[in-house]
């Protein structure tokens, strides 16, 4: 896996568009633990070279999971501040709405709160994740 001199080694992950990939850099890698390859029961991937060293390419969801394992969580704050500055940017370069492909409950909290005090710039489409095995209850 190649250096990623932007980030000067820190630990960084990005997701493909469709969330069922992405790279992770040698950092975030070691900070997850991954050193080879990594057997799971559904089709993820830690994709290895010839000699067996992850080269940071994570294939589905159970791979990418390994990383966001050991990502701290943004507080309610910092997470709300993010969105406000996202979607005002994206208001301000013309775009009126978006699909927010993330899918949790807490997505939608912190939309719904952005929307009450009046920071919902963009009209927001965000589809639930739904897996295999969810419950009636969850649906």
């Amino acid at each position: 896996m190649g250096g990623a001199p932007a980030l000067r080694g820190a630990p960084a992950l990005v997701t493909f568009v469709d969330g069922q990939g992405g790279v992770a850099t040698r950092s975030a890698l070691d900070a997850a633990g991954i050193t080879g390859p990594v057997a799971f029961a559904d089709a993820s991937e830690v994709v290895c070279d010839r000699e067996g060293r992850p080269t940071g390419e994570l294939r589905e969801p159970g791979a990418l999971d390994l990383v966001r394992a050991v990502i701290p969580p943004l507080g309610a704050r910092e997470r709300l501040r993010l969105y406000v500055d996202t979607l005002d940017a994206m208001a301000a370069a013309g775009l009126t709405g978006i699909h927010l492909m993330d899918g949790s409950g807490e997505t939608l909290e912190d939309l719904a709160s952005l929307e009450a005090a009046g920071r919902l710039p963009l009209r927001v489409v965000a589809p639930m994740w739904i897996k295999p095995g969810d419950s009636l209850e969850r649906v």
